[in-house]
């Protein structure tokens, strides 16, 4: 098959930091507004005092007298609120670490031994299963998103839990029962961007309405970007556009599809393997659609070489055997 490559963008340059976005993602709001809250505090304390102090040094005196007790009595709260979050999120910070190289039984092990502590039970089959979900072990990986969603029932963090296991349902091809999951998840959470993310891919892996697929892509990415959100995940951000691109190309509109995939690896974290394959595989069926098998194949064999030991290393094999 002849290649149109002068074409096409230079995606890898784009990684390799040859392009750069001219809209970098957005900051956290909620930093900037507890620094901005923080700030008027203080300002508002400084006047208050300053007004009622007779003279200069009364009010250097009477400004540190006062603000000292404030944030003596303010350090208690903040140390006990740090430690209870940051027990909490230890776990996550721990075993993304590893996910980030792709080290998958290394996840599994930590995931492990976090869920051998009654307190963090759920938390670890959570983290299990999220572990063995990119790792490609889908039966394992259900079975530990199962047994979460035994534990919490209809709290706010089932609906994380029925994402991923949505997620394993579509890599397996039972859509049915994924879309059951990714509805369960929006029921309990509507702002879970990536069930509806999730939803798209039931359209997308299938070939079937595109339109749709586009629509709950972009919704997906519009709760991910909204000034509501607290944290942006870049490697989600990055596959809500993807398959934004994918959607394209089924409509038959290859610049957009085009324009959609330069801006996915340009959010892509370069560093976690997992989802940076998950870009190439896409990429891949992308250019499939397109009848450029060359181009097809040379996307699909980067996204094992990527993550050789990854879910999408088996997915790219086998869309390759497909071809």
């Amino acid at each position: 098959l002849k290649t149109d490559a002068a074409m096409k963008p230079d995606f890898m340059a784009v990684l390799a930091g040859g392009q750069k976005s001219t809209t970098p993602p957005p900051l956290s709001k909620f930093f900037r507004r507890i620094v901005s809250w923080f700030v008027a505090l203080i300002v508002f304390t400084t006047i208050t005092i300053a007004l009622s102090s007779d003279g200069f040094g009364d009010f250097i005196d009477e400004t540190i007298g006062n603000l000292g007790p404030f944030f003596l009595c303010l350090s208690g709260p903040i140390v006990v609120i740090g430690l209870f979050f940051g027990s909490i999120m230890a776990p996550f910070y721990w075993i993304k670490a590893a996910l980030n190289n792709g080290e998958y039984e290394r996840a599994v092990k930590r995931s492990k031994f976090v869920k051998s502590f009654p307190f963090f039970r759920a938390i670890g089959l959570f983290l299990e299963g999220t572990s063995h979900s990119f790792a490609g072990n889908w039966v394992e990986s259900e079975q530990a998103l199962r047994a979460n969603l035994a534990l919490v029932g209809e709290q706010p963090t089932a609906s994380n839990a029925l994402e991923n296991l949505g997620n394993v349902l579509v890599a397996q091809h039972r859509y049915a029962e994924a879309v059951q999951c990714f509805e369960r998840a929006i029921g309990i959470d509507a702002g879970n961007a990536g069930a509806f993310n999730g939803l798209a891919e039931v359209y997308l892996y299938q070939g079937l309405n595109p339109q749709r697929a586009l629509a709950l892509a972009g919704r997906a990415l519009e709760i991910k970007l909204s000034p509501q959100k607290t944290l942006v995940d870049e490697f989600m951000v990055a596959e809500m556009i993807m398959n934004k691109a994918w959607a394209f190309q089924l409509m038959g509109q290859s610049s957009a599809a085009d324009e959609s995939m330069s801006q996915a690896f340009e959010w892509a974290e370069v560093k976690f393997k997992p989802v940076l394959a998950g870009l190439y595989f896409r990429a891949g069926k992308i250019m499939h659609l397109r009848q450029k098998g060359i181009e097809a194949r040379q996307y699909l064999h980067q996204a094992v070489q990527t993550d050789p030991n990854g879910a999408y290393a088996k997915l790219a094999l086998g869309a390759m055997r497909e071809m």
